[in-house]
């Protein structure tokens, strides 16, 4: 299993004060209590109850180690529909310098790939542990432990352009059931109850 973590670009800032990409990363979710669980740490072994988790996911769900088609989404994407443990897909933002993700297409949907002592440094800037000084310094030392990542880049956008076909077809299907835009005015025969 490949441990580096998927980030996917979103947003790319261009500023001097302000050089970095806002990317999201995939991540299982819960906050309702659950039994079952064994913690294994250096200070604890033993049976707890789960409240509250957020794990990053690595990887699809048959444990291939990238995300190399299209199905490889939609697979993760079904498992939580059927979900009954009150676990669910989330995405969260992550800040990475721009001149981390030179290296392949920076630009919005590119997938790329780092290393956990990346994300931690990451992490630790998107959540305002560290200052962005400090933050673009230590990541001069990071170059080779981000990269990008072409087949799951065209695996991922060729799942966004089905799920947005999909999204397409079922508004146009459902027209009359879609909420009204702001500007638009009943007209003869509709009446709000």
């Amino acid at each position: 299993m490949d441990s580096t973590i998927p980030i996917i670009i979103d947003s790319i800032k261009r500023e001097d004060v302000f050089p970095f990409t806002r990317c999201f990363y995939f991540c299982i979710e819960t906050t309702t209590p659950s039994p079952g669980w064994e913690l294994s740490a250096p200070w604890y072994r033993g049976p707890m109850v789960l409240l509250g988790m957020s794990a990053i996911i690595l990887g699809p769900t048959g444990g291939e180690g990238r995300f190399e088609s299209p199905d490889s989404f939609e697979r993760l994407i079904d498992i939580f529909d059927q979900d009954e443990l009150d676990f669910y897909l989330d995405q969260n933002a992550l800040w990475v310098p721009n001149m981390l993700l030179k290296k392949g297409r920076h630009e919005r949907g590119s997938v790329y790939r780092m290393s956990l002592e990346a994300f931690r440094l990451a992490y630790a800037f998107t959540d305002e542990r560290i200052e962005q000084g400090l933050f673009i310094e230590k990541a001069f030392g990071m170059q080779e432990a981000v990269f990008f990542s072409p087949d799951e880049t065209e695996a991922f956008a060729k799942w966004d352009k089905m799920l947005l076909e999909e999204i397409r077809t079922i508004y146009h299907e459902n027209r009359s059931e879609m909420l009204l835009k702001k500007d638009m005015t009943l007209g003869p025969g509709f009446e709000i109850e």
